[in-house]
C-alpha cells in the first residue's frame, strides 16, 4: 500500500495482498489490518476531497463568508470538519492564510501584532 500528498491530490495504491504474509512460518496476519488500513485510507482520501470541495466554494464565492474582524483585518472563516480555513479576499483573488483546529482560540490569528 503507498499514499502520497502532493498538491492536495491524494493517491492510494493497494496491492494485492502481497506483503501481508507471516515472516515466521505458523503465524497468521491478523485479519483486520489489511481492512483498517483500507478503512483509513479512505478516510485520508475524502479528506483531502473535503478540503478541496470548500477551497472551489470560497473561490467561486468568497464573499459569501461573512467578515471575522476579531480574527483578523479583513479575515473571512470557512469550516470543514474540526477545522477553520482562515482567508482574505485581495480584489480578485483569496488568499488562504491559515488552516487550524477550529476548536482553538482563534482571535487574532491573521494580526502580525498578535504572534
Amino acid at each position: 500500500m503507498k499514499c502520497w500528498c502532493g498538491s492536495l491530490n491524494l493517491r492510494a495504491r493497494l496491492g494485492s495482498g502481497e506483503g501481508w504474509a507471516p515472516s515466521t512460518p505458523g503465524i497468521r496476519p491478523r485479519a483486520a489490518a489489511p481492512a483498517a488500513r483500507l478503512r483509513k485510507v479512505r478516510r485520508a482520501v475524502s479528506f483531502v476531497k473535503d478540503f478541496r470541495a470548500k477551497f472551489r466554494d470560497i473561490a467561486r464565492d468568497p464573499l459569501l463568508y461573512r467578515l471575522r474582524p476579531e480574527i483578523g483585518d479583513e479575515a473571512r472563516l470557512a469550516a470543514v470538519g474540526n477545522y477553520a480555513i482562515l482567508f482574505r479576499v485581495l480584489g480578485e483573488s483569496v488568499r488562504i492564510e491559515r488552516v487550524t483546529y477550529a476548536g482553538r482560540d482563534l482571535t487574532g490569528a491573521l494580526d502580525p501584532s498578535s504572534s
